[in-house]
């Protein structure tokens, strides 16, 4: 009985693994049942994940990690650049330097709380999925859809804000280089409607391209930085430590 049971059972086990081909080692029908595609099945670590969740993974993984680290790269130091507007005009070097390092400390209790939810939920819906997971039982479904709508008003503004913000940096350099040029509101209207255009273009027909966008913009982040902080380096005014930051 336990033979025949035995060859029956490797007989289906092997006609599975047959059926179904198998990717980076792990069959397919090995992943709770579910129906994947092999363009969707995305790496080792993702199966498992979905496995362990129960759950059937319906997007395809473009960025590895290299692209990944290139697009934190390009978001971190465009918001950077914005921000630290606030530390130049009010506070100086102080501010800025002590306030970035103290954001920076403070933010990494921030991450470490959504990397570790991120590990037991690693799915792409986000900071409304792990509310209506880990809040209390009653406040779940309001909670979700609270910070869901506040994601969704954020996306948008923010949308909108960095639109015009790229277009001002467009403009300044002209302003600054051509003190004729009138800074006119359509100038900037027809440089946000651009903008936008382009990002959807680029997150509909161009999305498979993204990968390889990230790439270029992360050599071209790398490539500024040094550009910029050379000139700076070498032609700024020098200044004793008693006139700056360290006079005590």
């Amino acid at each position: 009985m336990g033979s025949e049971a035995t060859k029956h059972g490797g007989k289906a086990a092997s006609h599975a693994a047959a059926a179904v081909p198998a990717k980076d080692g792990v069959a397919s029908d090995e992943i709770a049942g579910a129906a994947f595609t092999l363009d969707k099945v995305g790496t080792r670590m993702d199966q498992h994940d979905m496995m362990r969740m129960g759950k059937s993974q319906h997007f395809k993984r473009n960025l590895d990690s290299y692209r990944c680290l290139a697009l934190l790269i390009s978001k971190d130091t465009d918001k950077t650049n914005s921000a630290s507007t606030f530390g130049v005009i009010n506070g100086g070097a102080a501010g800025l330097i002590y306030c970035y390092l103290g954001n920076f400390v403070g933010f990494l209790a921030v991450i470490a709380s959504m990397a570790e939810m991120a590990s037991m939920a690693p799915t792409a819906g986000g900071q409304y999925h792990w509310v209506s997971e880990f809040a209390p039982a009653g406040g779940q479904r309001f909670l979700g859809y609270g910070t869901g709508r506040v994601c969704v008003l954020g996306q948008e503004t923010g949308i909108t804000s960095i639109a015009v913000l790229t277009s001002s940096e467009i403009q300044s350099p002209i302003v600054i280089n051509n003190p004729s040029y009138v800074f006119e509101r359509r100038h900037t209207t027809l440089l946000i409607l651009l903008f936008n255009f382009i990002a959807i273009i680029f997150n509909t027909y161009l999305a498979k391209r993204l990968p390889l966008v990230e790439g270029i913009v992360l050599l071209f982040h790398i490539c500024g930085f040094i550009a910029l902080l050379v000139p700076l380096w070498a032609l700024a005014p020098r200044s004793t430590a008693s006139k700056g930051l360290w006079d005590i």
